[in-house]
């Protein structure tokens, strides 16, 4: 039988703050075009099919 997942811990202090930055920062454009590969690599719907 499978392991229950915990749940999430809350984020406080330091570590809320920086989330929250992140959270509204722009992303990268390195970030941009990672993003724009990956999405065309699930486009089909199997990204294992260039592997096998």
């Amino acid at each position: 039988m499978a392991t229950p997942i915990a749940p999430t811990p809350t984020l406080k202090g330091n570590d809320a703050d920086e989330f929250v930055k992140k959270m509204f920062e722009s992303p990268s454009k390195k970030k941009i075009a990672y993003m724009k590969k990956v999405r065309e690599r699930f486009k089909d719907g199997n990204p294992l099919i260039d592997i096998l």
